[in-house]
């Protein structure tokens, strides 16, 4: 499936979103610096 139609269906809300394979590894490590930037500026206001 598409990432894009995957996001039409699932992302009602327009969150950002990250593409990642876990069992390959892709895009792991940069879904978990993305996530870890937007707790940070939301803990610092």
């Amino acid at each position: 499936i598409p990432v894009s139609e995957l996001e039409k269906a699932l992302n009602y809300r327009n969150i950002k979103s990250y593409e990642a394979v876990a069992v390959q590894g892709k895009g792991v490590f940069d879904t978990l610096k993305g996530v870890a930037k937007d707790v940070i500026k939301k803990t610092k206001g």
